[in-house]
């Protein structure tokens, strides 16, 4: 069985540089906890896990809906959450579609943008801070390969077009693997 939503445990393992594990999920997928990918991390971390003296400079630049932004290996990432629009909510049938949603572990935007579900944003411009965290999550597969530097450089990403995002960078040769 294959876990469909693993990228937040994945932007956790990317964040922390680790690039051997093995991960069971409990009936086949990831908990959502709190929507984010802070209680993976918190736990990766607490196991005290070896980490390198001296990382790879890797660095991620996101521009989504007009926001900009750079990540270079810091850990508030892991604090973004899920977030939908109500529409794709209700169509999902509500936030019963994520296995142990509870308040709190999505913010769900109305029509003018204003969170009705999830509270408050624990972050400015935390949706694209997550848009952040899922092209993490979905560099985990090629961060398995071995560490990583470079640049990844991402217009509008997004889960269906982040492996081409990621292919484009390597292909390029702004992103590679150290040998």
């Amino acid at each position: 069985m294959t876990a469909e939503l693993p990228e937040h445990i994945l932007a956790a393992l990317v964040v922390l540089d680790v690039d051997d594990c093995t991960i069971r999920f409990h009936e086949g997928e990831a908990p959502v906890l709190d929507g984010s990918a802070l209680p993976f991390f918190q736990g990766l971390f607490a196991a005290a896990l070896p980490t390198p003296q001296e990382r790879p400079p890797l660095r991620l630049e996101l521009r989504w809906q007009g926001v900009q932004l750079c990540w270079q290996g810091e850990s508030a990432v892991t604090r973004a959450r899920t977030f939908l629009s109500m529409e794709q909510a209700k169509a999902a049938g509500g936030l019963d579609f994520f296995p142990g949603a509870r308040p709190g572990c999505a913010l769900v935007f109305d029509s003018v943008g204003r969170s009705r579900y999830g509270r408050r944003a624990r972050m400015a411009n935390e949706p694209a801070w997550h848009k952040m965290l899922d092209l993490l999550g979905d560099l985990g597969p090629y961060r398995a390969r071995g560490q990583l530097t470079g640049l990844i450089q991402a217009e509008d990403p997004g889960h269906a077009r982040n492996p081409q995002i990621i292919e484009a960078a390597l292909t390029s040769g702004s992103l590679r693997w150290l040998r």
